[in-house]
């Protein structure tokens, strides 16, 4: 049993003891114990709850409700309450309700109420976790919506606690932001400690001489000034959608006799070596390493040397994550991929923040994590395409051909995937036919081949055709897709890619398949120390971010 701690609330309590039973609610928590699944709800943005005022135009009354003891009205079910023992001075104790401080409590709250608040979420209701927030055009219309969220809570059975309620006022503090008809603010109270931020009275680096007059102390005020303030965050009235883009025209640099390649980086670099931005570039003593090319450029063991100089290295770095050649790598493949060609110092922690930038990566990619328990490995191919896993994503929206599907097949060893559109109702045949181009033409007949349990590959005419061809097909366990978890990460990479191509290239997944399947193929891969085109064929494939092999060209 764990052991229990007393700590007192903003309220004051007359008693630590609570009847659970007087108001639990007869919804069950089935996931809150669930060994190993973690939930996750991210909390409230200002863009979220600019929805307020943007969605209805200027909202100007608002209501305020917050639960009592929220996760205490969520029941246990009768097998996990053993789970939730405790220990105190005065004996052992169980929760009948959900307890505070389980991983998963918070996401199954949200997951109660925004069920629950579904018909009006966005519309006058925001909500997060126990906290309501119920806004109104006017008081009229604010006694029909309070009416209904009162309603709604009583036939749900969630209880609220009225001395932490605000009724019918016209300026709310919700989630650390402050709301009235004129948007969103800054709540003052959170920011206090950075108004109150004293003057610098030390330097940051040794031997360095301190000076601190008028001017830097009026800049000083200045950026403390800029922090605080906020710009304004609701929308001009009557407009729906505002759309704010960015264009970026980039051209790739070759490092073979271009001229003009050959003039940027030679005055980049003849700039960088003075002695006076030797210091300022931090090349921490790697300048007696430099080796010169025969056109005058420098490098180290092979590797170009960019600097910070015309923006090369945000040149360099944006094509090899958003070009339609490389899409959108995480931050451990694109640095394994750039530096075999390239080198600057501090490399790695600048990719990091490079990527850890990119708005496309936060809204496409999914949140992964390392699985409990011990790796049971399959058996370790000893050849290319000998062993195979092969997938089907289903449900993608139709193409002018017709194609609603991805059909994703992966070889073990080399982890090279290929990535054939087909359709759902496409007959076995076809897909016969598909494989043996696709496939058996390019590589060979595999010896065994990983599936989930398919409808197409548990079909009578797909094990004859397995059988005549002299392959092994084996099915995956049910409902434990981690037996194939190679085709699972294979799906959820190229879903993330897809996504990322439909926001920065345009929609219509078939068009841009290709050249996912070639960034997917030509990327580091952690499990393999290399490209999945590497493995195979010897070396990674040319791509425009390969200075060495290709010319001035224009990604488009």
């Amino acid at each position: 049993a764990t052991p229990v701690a007393r700590a007192p609330l903003l309220q004051k309590c007359k008693n630590y003891q609570t009847n659970y039973k007087s108001w639990q609610t007869e919804v069950l928590s089935d996931q809150v114990l669930h060994l190993g699944e973690l939930l996750s709800y991210s909390l409230k943005r200002k863009t979220d709850l600019s929805r307020c005022v943007s969605v209805t135009g200027s909202s100007s009354v608002y209501s305020k409700i917050d639960l009592k003891s929220s996760y205490h009205q969520l029941r246990v079910r009768d097998e996990d309450i053993p789970k939730t023992a405790f220990r105190t001075s005065y004996g052992h104790y169980e929760f009948q309700v959900m307890p505070f401080g389980l991983t998963n409590a918070p996401a199954v709250f949200m997951d109660l109420v925004n069920r629950v608040c579904k018909p009006y979420l966005d519309k006058f209701v925001i909500v997060f976790i126990d906290d309501f927030l119920v806004y109104s055009l006017n008081k009229e219309e604010h006694v029909n919506h309070l009416r209904i969220m009162l309603k709604l809570l009583i036939k749900e059975k969630l209880y609220a606690k009225f001395s932490k309620c605000d009724f019918w006022i016209n300026i709310v503090q919700f989630l650390r932001h402050v709301i009235n008809s004129q948007g969103i603010h800054v709540d003052p109270a959170k920011i206090e400690a950075v108004k109150n931020w004293a003057s610098p009275t030390t330097p940051t680096k040794k031997n360095k001489m301190y000076i601190w007059g008028k001017n830097q102390e009026s800049a000083f005020q200045l950026l403390k000034q800029k922090i605080c303030e906020a710009s304004i965050l609701a929308l001009p009235e009557g407009t729906t959608i505002l759309l704010f883009t960015v264009m970026y025209h980039i051209k790739v640099i070759s490092n073979d006799p271009s001229p003009k390649t050959t003039i940027i980086i030679l005055k980049a670099q003849t700039e960088a070596i003075k002695e006076e931005n030797i210091e300022a570039e931090n090349l921490r003593g790697m300048d007696k390493a430099f080796e010169v090319r025969l056109d005058g450029t420098r490098c180290i063991k092979n590797r170009s040397w960019l600097l910070l100089f015309d923006n090369l290295r945000d040149l360099i770095m944006h094509v090899s994550h958003k070009s339609k050649y490389s899409i959108h790598p995480g931050s451990d493949n694109m640095y394994q991929d750039l530096k075999k060609l390239y080198w600057w110092s501090n490399m790695k922690a600048i990719i990091v923040e490079y990527v850890g930038k990119c708005l496309t990566c936060s809204r496409v990619k999914a949140e992964c994590q390392k699985p409990s328990g011990l790796l049971i490995q399959l058996e370790i191919p000893t050849w290319k395409w000998e062993r195979i896993t092969m997938y089907f994503v289903a449900k993608l929206p139709k193409t002018s051909n017709g194609h609603d599907t991805i059909w994703v097949i992966v070889d073990r060893l080399t982890k090279l995937a290929h990535f054939i559109p087909t359709r759902e109702t496409d007959s076995m045949e076809t897909l016969t036919r598909l494989y043996i181009k696709e496939i058996v033409s390019w590589h060979e007949v595999p010896i065994s081949i990983i599936s989930d349990r398919d409808s197409h590959f548990t079909s009578r005419f797909c094990r004859s055709m397995q059988s005549a061809l002299g392959t092994q097909l084996d099915m995956s366990t049910a409902y434990l897709p981690e037996t194939d978890e190679q085709s699972e990460r294979t799906i959820q990479t190229l879903k993330d890619i897809l996504r990322a191509c439909v926001i920065d290239f345009g929609k219509g997944w078939k068009k841009h398949l290709p050249l996912v399947e070639f960034s997917y193929n030509n990327n580091y891969h952690a499990s393999i120390k290399a490209a999945p085109f590497e493995a195979l064929y010897g070396r990674k494939c040319r791509s425009p971010v390969c200075w060495a092999e290709v010319g001035d060209v224009q990604i488009t």
